[in-house]
């Protein structure tokens, strides 16, 4: 899954292609309901929105990128990330905190507000629940394609393909994506992790 964000990070909104994604029926029983392609984007995106907050992890070629995201009445509101270029050798970090951007151009340089990145324009970039929702709604085809153990989770995976991209969701029993690895048309690979849903309560600049 690809973000739009001006250092091309390996989450793009620029789209994975699918027909909007059917509302499914109230699901009951003694157990969480199972993940399906129809409504994959949806359930992922509804869960980070109902968990109000999730750290992540993206990883493409010598670009490494973690932080987290708060969300409160479903909109996303905060944002801390860390943004490391291995083949420059350079630390970056930015922040969005109460309406406010800040940055840091390194490790240990001490976080200053900035006018350079307009605050809705970076959340939006990194609103993880609906580039989800998006990604799907686009798609050309979204397929089941097993089920894989991480770190003592089981999962589902669903293949997710559009014109220019082939993403491998890997999902959970609660709706969470947990990893996801991306193919782009060029040939560029990158992976990612979610993880700590509901874990962050604050999001401070430091």
């Amino acid at each position: 899954m690809t973000m739009t964000n001006r250092r091309q990070p390996i989450r793009s909104r620029a789209g994975i292609a699918l027909v909007p994604a059917v509302l499914l029926a109230a699901l009951t029983g003694c157990g969480p309901a199972v993940p399906s392609p129809e409504n994959i984007g949806e359930r992922t995106a509804a869960a980070i929105r109902d968990a109000g907050s999730v750290e992540f992890t993206m990883t493409n070629g010598d670009l490494e990128q973690t932080g987290t995201v708060m969300y409160e009445d479903d909109e996303i509101v905060a944002l801390d990330v860390t943004i490391r270029d291995n083949a420059e050798r350079s630390v970056e970090r930015e922040w969005v905190v109460d309406g406010e951007y800040w940055h840091a151009r390194n490790e240990h340089a001490d976080p200053a507000r900035s006018g350079a990145v307009p605050p809705d324009e970076l959340l939006a970039a990194w609103d993880w629940a609906q580039v989800q929702e998006d990604m799907t709604a686009d798609a050309s085809s979204i397929e089941e394609v097993g089920e894989r153990t991480i770190d003592g989770v089981d999962t589902t995976g669903f293949e997710i393909t559009s014109d220019d991209r082939v993403e491998t969701w890997w999902v959970d029993e609660s709706d969470h994506l947990v990893e996801y690895e991306s193919e782009l048309e060029d040939g560029t690979t990158g992976t990612g992790t979610l993880f700590a849903y509901g874990e962050t309560t604050e999001i401070e600049v430091e």
